[in-house]
C-alpha cells in the first residue's frame, strides 16, 4: 500500500513520474472488481441522504440544559427525552454508515494493494475501483 500512496502523493519528485490515464466517466468493472464495486457503490448510494441528515443535524442542547437546570419539572425532563432520543438513534445511524464506510475503504485498498502486482499495475487493471464513487456514479 505504500509504494500506491507514495505514487499517488509523491510532492517532493522522488517517486518515479507516472503518466497514468483513469477513465472515470466509461471505465466498467471487470469480473474479479464486481463484488468490491457493488458494495462500495451500495455504501455510496446512501452518502446524499446522510450528508443531509447530518447537515440539518441541530442537537437538542438546550432541551438538556432546561431539564438539567430545573430537575423537579416533569415537562422539561419530558421534553429533553423527546429531544434527544431521536437524536440518538440519528447518530447511531451516522456511526454505522461510518463503519460501512470504513470497510467499503478496506475493500478498495486491499484490491489496490495487493502484493502480486505493481502500484501502477493495480491503477491500470483496477480503473473502476480506483474511481468508483467519482464521475462516473
Amino acid at each position: 500500500m505504500g509504494n500506491l500512496l507514495r505514487i499517488l502523493n509523491d510532492k517532493s519528485g522522488a517517486a518515479p513520474k507516472v503518466n497514468l490515464f483513469v477513465d472515470f466517466e466509461k471505465a466498467q468493472p471487470t469480473e474479479v472488481e464486481k463484488k468490491v464495486y457493488d458494495e462500495v457503490a451500495g455504501v455510496l448510494e446512501r452518502a446524499p441522504n446522510i450528508l443531509a441528515d447530518l447537515q440539518k443535524y441541530t442537537g437538542a442542547g438546550e432541551q438538556i440544559r432546561e431539564a438539567i437546570s430545573k430537575p423537579s419539572s416533569e415537562d422539561d425532563q419530558e421534553k429533553a427525552w423527546s429531544a434527544v432520543c431521536p437524536l440518538v438513534m440519528l447518530l447511531k445511524t451516522f456511526y454505522e454508515y461510518c463503519t460501512e464506510l470504513e470497510k467499503s475503504l478496506t475493500s478498495i485498498l486491499s484490491v489496490l494493494c495487493s502484493a502480486d502486482l505493481t502500484a501502477m499495475s493495480h491503477l491500470e487493471m483496477h480503473q473502476v475501483i480506483s474511481c468508483v464513487g467519482g464521475a462516473n456514479r
